[in-house]
């Protein structure tokens, strides 16, 4: 079965990094997380089996972590290449 991915960019609150990072990887659907240069400070992966459910976890988790500054989602459409490590 397809999975549904999404790239979600976080901007966290200047000196807040380990708390976000910390409440972040408690959140099952986030498979990746990175920390980033650029604008943002984070890039979080996530995959979810409905498409819905991507929707669920950016708004209902990652939204509600206080500490966040901002945050840019990328939707997923296709993939091309999938590395299994």
């Amino acid at each position: 079965m397809n999975k549904y991915t999404a790239f979600v960019l976080i901007k966290v609150k200047v000196g807040k990094l380990p708390e976000v990072v910390k409440e972040l990887l408690t959140i099952e659907e986030i498979k990746e997380l990175y920390m980033v240069t650029g604008p943002f400070d984070l890039l979080a992966i996530l995959e979810a089996d409905k498409y819905d459910e991507l929707g669920e976890v950016i708004v209902d988790k990652i939204h509600n972590i206080k500490e966040l500054d901002d945050t840019q989602t990328l939707m997923s459409f296709k993939t091309y290449r999938y590395f299994l490590g």
